[in-house]
């Protein structure tokens, strides 16, 4: 699964540096916490955006329903966090399902 968040370019460019850190931070730790609470493997964060994925480094029978469950937690975590903090965010989130090599689908 993919994330990244809307707009991320005109946002970075409205707020100072030390507030987008402290942002993006909240974000991908919360998404962690979720990771970490599905059984998921966080693949890297950069920039905006932010790669799990289910079956890896071991298979397992439910990946597509726990990668689905995980992006409505991201969902969620994402409209709480807005609710918490003074800059508003929404994500996009994007599923691929099949074998992989190296992180890319074939």
């Amino acid at each position: 699964m993919f994330a990244d968040i809307v707009d991320f370019t005109k946002l970075s460019a409205r707020i100072s540096p030390e507030k987008l850190v402290e942002l993006l931070n909240s974000i991908f730790s919360k998404f962690d916490e979720l990771a970490e609470q599905f059984a998921l493997e966080k693949i890297k964060t950069i920039g905006d955006a932010y790669m799990v994925v289910a079956g890896l480094p071991e298979q397992r029978t439910d990946h597509a329903e726990v990668i689905a469950s995980m992006g409505i937690a991201m969902l969620n975590a994402i409209q709480q966090l807005n609710a918490e903090q003074e800059y508003k965010v929404n994500v996009r989130i994007g599923i691929c399902s099949g074998p992989c090599s190296s992180g890319c689908y074939r």
